[in-house]
């Protein structure tokens, strides 16, 4: 059934679901009870995901030397076990991405300032790394009011560390 890894993540999720069994030649056996699958089946998908991400972050990273579309930017992060691009995670956080790549490392999104309805909305200058984590962000969360000003806050921040 395959890597030991892949054993564990299916004993990590088999002792969460009760109702989710492998069977042989790696199927699954999927019990529902009387509700069928609309009960349990967002469970029991979140459950696969959460087990497919671990197998991948225990995994070494793939590691990509350019990353110049949002798209790849994604893929990458998916395949290393990120869900930061996740819909979930993004609709969570209330983040909309807003630019391409910038400069080769960034991106401009659209974020939350809060969780109230009232809070509204600004722009984030984002930054990742070769393995398509998102490390850091250039100011605060949500903090620039236009994409306008946002991609002059990374002008104005690359210009002081030489233009990277």
């Amino acid at each position: 059934m395959g890597s030991s890894l892949q054993r564990e993540g299916l004993r990590q999720v088999r002792r969460r679901c009760y109702r989710l069994e492998p069977t042989e030649g790696g199927a699954w056996h999927y019990c529902t009870g009387q509700y069928f699958p609309t009960e349990y089946r967002k469970a029991a998908a979140t459950l696969l995901e959460a087990a497919t991400r671990r197998v991948r972050q225990a995994r070494p990273p793939e590691k990509a030397e350019r990353i110049t579309t949002i798209a790849q930017l994604r893929s990458l992060n998916e395949r290393n076990g990120g869900c930061w691009f996740s819909r979930s995670t993004m609709k969570f956080h209330g983040t909309t991405i807003r630019s391409e790549i910038n400069r080769g490392r960034y991106f401009i999104a659209l974020d939350k300032r809060g969780f109230e309805e009232s809070a509204g909305y600004g722009y984030t200058v984002r930054a990742f790394n070769d393995e398509g984590d998102i490390t850091r962000d250039i100011g605060k969360l949500a903090e620039y009011d236009s994409k306008a000003e946002a991609l002059g806050a990374l002008t104005e921040y690359l210009d002081s560390k030489g233009g990277e």
